[in-house]
């Protein structure tokens, strides 16, 4: 019994060898566990515990409409615009002011409608068949610029937008085209 009293005492300094060595543990049972949980096998065990059928798995994999159209940016007013023809309204620019059907107009929103909407964020349709451009086609507006250009989009029967023969969607666009048409509406 004199031996278990009269026992070495520990060094003052600590040993970090055991939560070390569970530390590790743990994170290599976290990495098994998630590969083995990626595995394919695994997923159709938990969805027949589950009972989730196969066909709810294949609607949860589908992609979006959008998920394959391709992201650009549109930058459609290389120089000064000086018209745009809404419908039957005219917004020109005359000496930096601008005026609707010869009424003066608040110059600053047009000037700032123009900063933000000549580069649209656009999702380009690739491949669209020449019949579903031509097919109800709705004329939007006009822009005619300083060196005498002159440029309209169109609105299609899918509520896609075109400009230069190139189809789009844009929700900027059609944000930008509800602002003008509301100005245009208030005179």
């Amino acid at each position: 019994m004199r031996s278990f009293f009269h026992r070495p005492k520990f060094s003052s300094k600590k040993t970090y060898r055991r939560p070390l060595f569970i530390l590790t543990f743990l994170l290599l049972a976290i990495i098994f566990l998630q590969h083995e949980l990626t595995q394919p096998k695994f997923k159709k065990g938990i969805n027949s515990l589950l009972n989730v059928s196969q066909s709810a798995v294949r609607l949860s994999k589908t992609e979006p409409l959008t998920a394959k159209l391709v992201k650009q940016t549109l930058f459609w007013c290389s120089t000064r615009v000086i018209e745009l023809n809404v419908g039957q309204k005219v917004i020109k620019n005359k000496n930096f002011k601008w005026y609707l059907n010869n009424t003066a107009i608040d110059s600053l929103f047009m000037e700032r409608w123009l900063a933000k909407y000549c580069r649209l964020n656009i999702f380009n349709i690739a491949k669209v068949a020449e019949a579903k451009k031509e097919q109800g086609k709705k004329l939007l507006f006009c822009v005619t610029f300083i060196n005498k250009g002159k440029q309209c989009f169109y609105k299609t029967a899918t509520l896609a937008f075109t400009w230069k023969n190139k189809m789009f969607l844009s929700p900027q666009l059609k944000e930008g085209f509800n602002k003008i048409l509301f100005l245009t509406n208030k005179r």
